[in-house]
């Protein structure tokens, strides 16, 4: 008798150590499968809390650089760059349409990345979390790729970390573009020209029509221009100069070259008004600079004008 209840009693204790075991593996599981779904909620509430666009995109014909803004919408931070997949779309004047994926190489230090890679130039407004980028903080980056640029079209996709994906069409601004004018001379005021050229030289061989200007959120210009004669030649040209060091140094606006006009121009040997496309700001550019109105001729001419703006949009 009482060996039976000594068997019965074990018998029990067993059962009951075997459920306690069975009920813990059944509880650690219940309770790793709960952290796991709230991991989850938590990385898709991110997700959907993450946004960017992209913005104020800058690219130059004969050039492998691209340059825009990358603005965070969203309600979360952003950090994670050399997981994000930057790809590029363009025509290259070797081998015809390409698309190329480009890698992160860090901060740009103040220049350019190189082939295949992207950097970031800055960061607006960086002062909380320096070197992330937060809600509407934006970041201006640079981009080049393997050959020069046929045409200023080109098509750039960016994708965080978490697969949230913007992509844009260059050259386009975003939806905030805006414009600043700068007008040099208007109809009020002619200026007659004396002798102009034969070198690169200012109004009158005069640095008296030059202004100083942030171009920092600019990314294009254009030249609205009216000629009052017709006494220039066919040598004639009209173009826009930037200088970084206080007017020692003059380059073209849009191709970065010491000493030289810009690549668009505008003639003088007939009287009418003219306007030039819009053209890439050279990123060198992109900043407090003096601007002047240029030209060059055979050295005799004295063509008069009367409008002269430069016309800037983001």
């Amino acid at each position: 008798m009482g060996l039976s209840v000594a068997i019965s009693g074990s018998i029990m204790m067993l059962s009951i150590v075997i459920v306690m075991y069975a009920f813990s593996g059944v509880t650690a599981n219940f309770f790793s499968l709960g952290e796991v779904t709230s991991q989850t909620l938590e990385y898709n509430d991110s997700i959907s809390k993450t946004e960017i666009s992209l913005h104020h995109v800058s690219t130059l014909v004969g050039s492998p650089n691209v340059n825009l803004t990358l603005r965070n919408d969203g309600q979360v931070k952003t950090w994670r760059f050399p997981m994000y997949d930057v790809l590029v779309t363009y025509d290259g004047t070797t081998s015809g349409r390409l698309t190329e994926q480009l890698s992160y190489s860090g901060d740009c230090m103040g220049g350019i990345p190189a082939s295949g890679f992207w950097c970031i130039q800055s960061i607006s407004k960086d002062v909380l979390d320096p070197g992330l980028l937060n809600p509407t903080e934006e970041a201006s980056i640079r981009l080049q790729v393997n050959e020069n640029l046929a045409d200023v079209n080109a098509i750039i996709s960016i994708s965080t970390a978490k697969g949230v994906t913007s992509r844009v069409v260059a050259p386009y601004c975003g939806p905030s573009c805006y414009q600043m004018l700068w007008t040099v001379v208007s109809d009020e005021t002619v200026i007659n020209w004396n002798n102009i050229g034969p070198g690169i030289e200012p109004i009158n061989n005069l640095d008296n029509f030059r202004s100083f200007i942030d171009l920092s959120d600019m990314t294009e210009w254009r030249l609205v221009i009216h000629v009052d004669n017709s006494v220039g030649t066919a040598a004639c040209a009209i173009g826009i100069q930037h200088s970084t060091d206080g007017g020692a140094t003059w380059s073209g606006l849009d191709n970065g070259i010491a000493n030289s006009l810009s690549t668009t121009t505008t003639s003088c040997d007939n009287a009418g008004d003219f306007v030039t496309g819009w053209n890439s700001i050279n990123v060198l550019a992109q900043t407090d600079v003096w601007l002047r109105v240029a030209g060059t001729d055979t050295g005799t001419p004295d063509p008069t004008f009367g409008t002269m703006q430069i016309q800037f949009r983001s």
